[in-house]
């Protein structure tokens, strides 16, 4: 959902498609984020797509959990499974329609599908929403949970200091953030989205904390809240300025091998730069493989031993084909990276071998250097 592997900045025809099939008001949120970047917008409509996309795995979990639990503890305390389709305690008015509704719909679908079997007690806790489930944490369902044990028997973990209101409040706040999601509204602008999923990942655990890890490793909301677009960036990744870059030495040509290859081989990558003004992005790169390369031919050239005291870097940059260099700003994403290594429609031979990695000063200053990786995965 909302995701492409190939970077795509719509024109202008896409945008105003855009604005008309999704309506002007829809797209005001993000237009407002943006600061009416209508191309950033649309980045912010997809990150959010991607955002609730994300949510959902989890809060389907916590849904099914909860409903399952809270079913299974009130069949104990009420007599049996049956329980549900006439709750011995009053409902509210809002409540008692939700369960109506259900049952009538699941009337007409066995009628539609000429099935003569009776409505079970897991069909109707299926199709109940999670509205029911959650009001029934509700100051007016106090005496349902008063009873030794019960809310304890749904969330055995729950600290022994909460209570229903703690519930009623956790709960509250995950059945709000599924419904916004469920009717497609704007969440990303939500500053507590990191902390609402701690909530839900909370909620999972008050039952059962391996469940809890269990969504936890397989969740990517956390990922996904880490890769908001910038100005600068058309896929979605992570911001190259929430990596661990670090500038490469820069040396100027003349230094003994003796002086500079220590210094090339500490520096991850190993790699350094070379001014060359005539070329853009002005430098050339060496490697510590290019120098210990150019050693080696040296050294089979003239069938002997080596001093590399006796050359200069100069003498391996002149040995060595000038490698193709790109250039990314620092608030581009890795996903940015991706498709600055792989661009479409440009052959192995024509893609850059590293990109320089710049603020976005007038003098762009090199902040790092990422080497293209062997494969694209």
């Amino acid at each position: 959902m909302a995701e492409s592997q190939e970077a795509s900045a719509p024109d202008k025809s896409i945008l105003d498609a855009l604005e008309r099939s999704l309506s002007a008001p829809r797209l005001a949120p993000y237009l407002k984020r943006a600061l009416g970047d209508k191309q950033l917008a649309i980045r912010f409509y997809l990150w959010n797509a991607r955002l609730s996309k994300a949510f959902l795995y989890p809060l389907h979990v916590a849904e099914i959990v909860v409903r399952n639990a809270m079913h299974g503890a009130l069949s104990n305390s009420y007599g049996g499974p049956d329980w549900i389709f006439k709750p011995p305690f009053p409902l509210t008015t809002e409540s008692l329609a939700t369960l109506t509704t259900a049952q009538k719909r699941l009337n007409v679908r066995r009628s539609r599908q000429q099935n003569p079997n009776r409505i079970t007690s897991d069909d109707l806790v299926a199709a109940l929403t999670f509205d029911f489930w959650s009001n029934l944490f509700r100051y007016d369902y106090d005496t349902v949970w008063s009873s030794a044990g019960t809310l304890n028997a749904v969330f055995p973990k729950l600290p022994s200091s909460f209570g229903r209101p703690d519930v009623q409040r956790l709960v509250a706040d995950v059945n709000d953030l599924r419904n916004r999601i469920a009717h497609h509204e704007p969440i990303h602008t939500d500053q507590n989205l990191a902390k609402r999923n701690e909530n839900i990942l909370q909620l999972i655990g008050w039952r059962c904390d391996r469940t809890k890890e269990w969504v936890k490793t397989h969740s990517t909301v956390t990922a996904v809240l880490r890769a908001p677009p910038t100005p600068l960036s058309t896929l979605p990744g992570l911001p190259l300025a929430s990596t661990n870059l670090r500038p490469p030495p820069v040396l100027n040509g003349t230094e003994k091998l003796t002086e500079i290859l220590a210094q090339v081989l500490s520096a991850r990558p190993a790699i350094a730069l070379v001014p060359a003004p005539s070329l853009a992005p002005p430098y050339r790169i060496v490697t510590a493989k290019d120098i210990l390369a150019f050693l080696a031919d040296e050294a089979e050239g003239q069938s002997s031993l080596v001093d590399i005291a006796d050359y200069t870097l100069a003498e391996v940059l002149k040995a060595t084909e000038p490698e193709i260099i790109g250039q990314i700003d620092i608030q581009a994403t890795t996903g940015d990276v991706l498709a600055a290594f792989f661009p479409k429609k440009t052959l192995n031979a024509h893609r850059p071998r590293v990109l320089l990695v710049t603020d976005s000063g007038a003098s762009p200053v090199c902040l790092g250097i990422i080497v293209h990786p062997e494969v694209r995965y």
